[in-house]
């Protein structure tokens, strides 16, 4: 079977490319709300921020709660609530603390589902419309292909990037969320916290581009064990009872298992390379941490006034690193991702003709005729019909008799205008059934044809429904 179109054009194009090429087929809805969803990030961003700061007054308060008492702000919030003494803010700065904690939960928790029902509405919008431009395909375009393929990128594929769109957006969110906290730890110490995010983001980046080759490939490969998993399915219980009489069911289930082993292997190795990052560096921040907590103990001899400074870093690190591995985890996945969010701009990228609607079939009153046509299914194929001449007059019943190969039925396909000569006319009562200034005339032919074919094709459904068939 020949690749299907563009398959070649877009095989070479970055995550990045093919993310922008999934956007341009975004409803102006769809873009509204995920222009919304981005406040929400924003928000989250924000309220991240606000509960880091959070931290180092409230770790003063339970230390040394006298410090803060000497604040002019907390001094006429004393004698407006009638505090007396030091101890009687460390309650309410308590419950200020574990508000602000649980509203950016709930900011955090409220992006976490939007992510989620966003990206499920776009992978319903994606799958969709690849099945509707899939249907609208010449019925020459349906013969070239590997219908394994085409049922892979709109089922397993569209799936799959629905879970990628997901990562984005998670991505995203953890970006904002990531620079909020750095901005945080910035303000409590500008060099630690500087020093620890391009420790750690370098870390990232260098993962990054050492496993960027082997997480695409293993993509690509994940795709084609896939589809040759889908084929072995079809092409077993399609012809079962085949199978049954020549005893070759290992086969077929050979062919599954060489399929199955490979994709699970490959979908694991990648689930590691995106996942193996956190461990190794949660150990490095927490030495850091420690490193950092026993030098300040040593430089200023007690760790009263090191306890809320190192608390708060303590906290910040916790939050910084879990938004930093969800960044390169958005990442490796969409990059392992990449071939299956090329199928499906592939099969959303099909070209379809306007669609025309006719009131009536086309009747025939005298004849049909095909004129001096040639056919052929490919460039670099040879002719099936060579100048073929054949009038059908209405009333007339005929039969086509030949060798397997001579072109009986693509003559029957461009009787009932399935295939376009490549040369020649298809006349109907003189008519050109072709002519692209009346595209109306080959619709209604196709209304007034019925087909009865050699292998019969049988919907899982009730006999009703089949004899209607739409």
């Amino acid at each position: 079977k020949t690749p299907p179109p563009l398959a070649s054009e877009l095989a070479s194009q970055s995550t990045l490319n093919l993310l922008i090429g999934l956007w341009s087929h975004l409803s102006r809805k769809r873009r509204t709300q995920l222009g919304c969803l981005l406040i929400v990030m924003l928000a989250s961003g924000i309220a991240e921020l606000v509960s880091l700061g959070a931290v180092l007054p409230f770790l003063a308060v339970l230390s040394e709660p006298e410090i803060l008492w000497q604040h002019r702000l907390v001094q006429a919030l004393a004698v407006r609530f009638s505090w007396t003494t030091p101890s009687e803010i460390v309650l309410p700065v308590t419950m200020a603390f574990a508000m602000a904690t649980l509203l950016t939960a709930l900011i955090r928790l409220t992006n976490l589902w939007l992510n989620g029902r966003l990206a499920a509405v776009v992978g319903s919008d994606f799958s969709c419309e690849a099945y509707r431009r899939t249907l609208y395909q010449p019925y020459g375009v349906h013969l070239q292909r590997n219908s394994a393929s085409v049922i892979t990128s709109i089922t397993t594929q569209i799936g799959l990037t629905v879970v990628a769109l997901n990562y984005l957006l998670q991505l995203i969110t953890s970006c904002v969320v990531a620079t909020g906290l750095i901005i945080g730890l910035v303000l409590i110490d500008a060099s630690v916290a500087l020093a620890a995010a391009i420790l750690f983001s370098t870390t990232y980046v260098l993962l990054a581009l050492n496993s960027r080759r082997e997480l695409g490939h293993n993509s690509r490969r994940i795709v084609e064990a896939t589809t040759q998993q889908l084929k072995a399915l079809q092409e077993g219980l399609g012809a079962i009872r085949d199978v049954i009489l020549d005893g070759n069911q290992s086969t077929y289930f050979q062919i599954y298992r060489h399929a199955d082993i490979p994709q699970r292997q490959l979908q694991a190795k990648n689930a590691f390379l995106a996942g193996f990052p956190r461990y190794v560096l949660e150990a490095l921040g927490l030495m850091a941490i420690a490193l950092f907590g026993g030098l300040m103990v040593m430089r200023q001899g007690s760790g009263a006034a090191v306890i809320p400074l190192l608390g708060s870093l303590a906290l910040g690190a916790q939050r910084l690193l879990p938004a930093l591995q969800q960044i390169y985890s958005g990442w490796s996945s969409l990059k392992g991702f990449s071939e299956s969010l090329n199928r499906v701009l592939e099969m959303l990228n099909q070209p379809i003709s306007t669609q025309v609607e006719v009131a009536e079939p086309l009747s025939l009153h005298q004849a049909i005729r095909l004129d001096a046509v040639q056919f052929c299914y490919g460039l670099d194929q040879p002719n099936v019909l060579n100048g073929l001449n054949l009038e059908i007059r209405r009333g007339e019943c005929i039969g086509l008799i030949g060798s397997t190969g001579s072109g009986k039925s693509t003559s029957v396909d461009i009787l009932m205008g399935l295939l376009p000569p490549t040369a020649g006319r298809v006349l109907v009562d003189g008519a050109d059934l072709y002519d692209k200034v009346h595209p109306e005339r080959l619709v209604a032919w196709r209304a007034a044809v019925t087909h009865v074919p050699q292998n019969i094709y049988l919907a899982d459904c009730s006999i009703a429904e089949n004899i209607a068939f739409g």
